[in-house]
C-alpha cells in the first residue's frame, strides 16, 4: 500500500522541511515494481528526528518515517535510535576521569624516577 496522496500533500507541504516517500528514491527494474513498492512504499524519509516526530504525530503514526541519521519511527509510534548518542553517562565520565587520573599518577612516579636517575648521573 502506497502513501495515499492527501497524506503525501500534507508531508509534501509540512514546514518547507524534508519529506520523501521511500518509493521516489530508487531506481529499479520495473518488473520489481511490486516487491519494491511492497517494502518501501509506506516509509517516509526525513532531514532529522525532530521534524519526524513532529510529522509522525500530524499523521497520526500511520507511517515508517527513517532520518537521514538512521533513527527509525515506527507505525505506533515506537522508535528505534541510528545516530550515534553524543551525551555520555555520569558513570561512564566518571570511569574514564579515574583511568586518566590513574595514568597521570603512573606518568608522574615515572618522571620522578627520571629526575632522580638524571639527578644521580649529573653528580
Amino acid at each position: 500500500m502506497l502513501l495515499k496522496k492527501l497524506t503525501f500533500l500534507k508531508i509534501h507541504h509540512f514546514q518547507k522541511e524534508l519529506f520523501v516517500s521511500s518509493n521516489l528514491l530508487f531506481c529499479y527494474n520495473k518488473k520489481y515494481e511490486n516487491i519494491i513498492k511492497n517494502q518501501f512504499g509506506n516509509i517516509i524519509i526525513s532531514k532529522d528526528i525532530d521534524s519526524a516526530n513532529r510529522l509522525s504525530r500530524i499523521i497520526k503514526n500511520r507511517y515508517k518515517i527513517i532520518t537521514l541519521e538512521g533513527d527509525v519511527i515506527n507505525i505506533g509510534g515506537s522508535m528505534t535510535g541510528g545516530s550515534l548518542n553524543k551525551t555520555r553517562s555520569s558513570i561512564i565520565i566518571k570511569q574514564e576521569l579515574k583511568y586518566k587520573e590513574e595514568k597521570e599518577q603512573i606518568i608522574k612516579n615515572e618522571l620522578e624516577k627520571i629526575k632522580t636517575e638524571l639527578e644521580k648521573l649529573n653528580s
